[in-house]
């Protein structure tokens, strides 16, 4: 849940089945473990799996109706993301999970949004995080 969202945003790329239906309107969707996910057509790949780089991927989401533009310019930082695979058939069956990602580098136009996916890359926080100094380890000096 990001600080500046009243609520976690949760999209499908999938019209599974009427989630809403008012005289105005009628919204699909997934429903998965309780939780209603809005669909929103985007794009995805998969994240990269190299020893040699931290994971990262790209996501577009389609624009037309630009609902979630204001979304988008309301955040303040980078929002965590968790991406979840589950099959039309057994949405309550997570297949597999992408947690904590950072949506970063984010672009929109008419059509589309843009952004890219990545990990916090771990190898370049120092280790140990605390240093030995005087002020804080006296017995050793």
């Amino acid at each position: 849940m990001h600080p500046s969202l009243a609520a976690p945003l949760r999209i499908s790329s999938d019209p599974t089945q009427r989630t809403v239906v008012t005289d105005e309107e009628v919204v699909y969707g997934t429903v998965s473990r309780a939780e209603t996910f809005v669909f929103v057509p985007f794009s995805i790949s998969l994240p990269n799996d190299s020893a040699e780089e931290t994971p990262q991927t790209s996501i577009t989401i389609d624009n037309v109706g630009r609902e979630m533009v204001p979304t988008i310019r309301a955040l303040t930082s980078a929002p965590e993301i968790t991406l979840e695979m589950v099959m039309a058939s057994t949405p309550d069956v997570v297949e597999a999970v992408f947690p904590g990602f950072a949506l970063s580098s984010v672009t929109y136009d008419a059509m589309s949004i843009s952004g890219t996916l990545s990990v916090t890359e771990f190898t370049t926080e120092p280790c140990p995080a605390g240093t030995f100094n005087p002020a804080e380890f006296p017995g050793m000096f």
